[in-house]
């Protein structure tokens, strides 16, 4: 009788274990379904986004492509008018011409921001590189917008070091972000403010440009915000400034293809710099500067460091060639974090 008893307990602490590994295996294998089930979910969802994203995307660069010829052909007419090409016009014409005329630039320059950001989100962007003459190039921009900070009482200079060295860049692009970087800064900066143009190699050897004012800051918190695309802060919806929130998306997306870095520091009520940095691998040699990297196979380096400009600098004329030096506490102050 007790060998029957011993057995049947055996019997039954098998069974019990046996089952145990079971309820062990079963719940693993619905642990594995659920997450299966919420991978497929999250998928699915994602190709949505992405879909919903890519039919976003081609809407505006179909609508923005659709917009740009008969603009094109508004502007030209306006421009003829203002001219008086085809003969006198009353003044009040005249002025509704040249009112046409900018605000079909404006357009215009929206319309051609949101055609290259589709691009850039569909691939499409392509970079014509070229060897660039930094001096040259900061020259003619330069005095593309001189008087425009003229005109908005603002100092404007550029504090450029001898022997700056080439870049491997696309030239279009490059004057893209340069522009859209001081055209924000024209903007934000109240009558009487500075804004600085500071291009210099940094002891990596990176190429960086930096873009300093004394405007109306942005809160620490909103730093991310306005690299994303159509955001536009309070501050900037109150002063009413033409724009569609695209400038400095646009500068982060192309900074991206030169696989670059754009860096943003900022304080409210005492100004903005905003720095973008070219990778060694694009700064053509100098005697200066030495043989650069070669092209990383992966990821570009990140966290640049600006080197500040050297006083052995030539200030560019302006509208404003009294523009004083960027004051010692205003940088000092700006540049570090809390």
């Amino acid at each position: 009788m007790i060998p029957t008893i011993a057995s049947s307990e055996r019997k039954g602490s098998l069974l019990a274990r046996y089952a145990q590994r079971m309820g062990a295996l079963v719940d693993r294998r619905l642990s594995q379904i659920a997450l299966e089930a919420a991978r497929k979910e999250a998928e699915g969802a994602a190709q949505t986004a992405m879909a919903a994203s890519r039919a976003k995307t081609e809407f505006l660069a179909n609508m923005s492509h659709e917009l740009h010829t008969p603009l094109s052909s508004i502007i030209g007419f306006a421009e003829m008018m203002e001219k008086e090409v085809l003969g006198p016009m009353p003044a009040s014409y005249l002025e509704y011409a040249k009112n046409i005329v900018e605000s079909g630039r404006q357009l215009l320059g929206i319309v051609g921001d949101v055609l290259d950001m589709s691009q850039i989100e569909n691939g499409k962007y392509e970079l014509i590189e070229s060897e660039l003459d930094i001096s040259e190039t900061l020259t003619g921009i330069f005095r593309l917008v001189q008087g425009r900070a003229a005109q908005a009482g603002l100092y404007l200079q550029a504090r450029m070091p001898k022997d700056l060295p080439k870049l491997r860049a696309d030239a279009k692009a490059f004057k893209q972000i340069v522009i859209n970087l001081l055209s924000n800064s024209i903007k934000f900066t109240n009558p009487g403010g500075r804004i600085f143009v500071l291009p210099a190699p940094t002891p990596e050897g990176e190429l960086s440009i930096r873009i300093v004012d004394t405007g109306i800051g942005i809160k620490e918190s909103d730093l991310a915000r306005v690299l994303q695309p159509f955001e536009r802060l309070g501050e900037a919806l109150t002063r009413k400034q033409p724009g569609a929130g695209l400038g400095l998306t646009l500068v982060n997306a192309l900074m991206g293809l030169h696989r670059g870095t754009l860096q943003l520091q900022s304080k409210v009520g005492v100004g903005t710099i905003a720095t973008v940095t070219f990778p060694r691998w694009r700064v053509v040699a100098t005697p200066a500067i030495g043989v650069p990297a070669a092209e990383p196979a992966a990821v570009a380096p990140a966290g640049a460091v600006p080197r500040p400009a050297s006083p052995d600098t030539a200030p560019l004329t302006t509208d404003t060639p009294n523009a004083p030096p960027i004051p010692a506490r205003f940088r000092t102050s700006l540049e570090q974090r809390d």
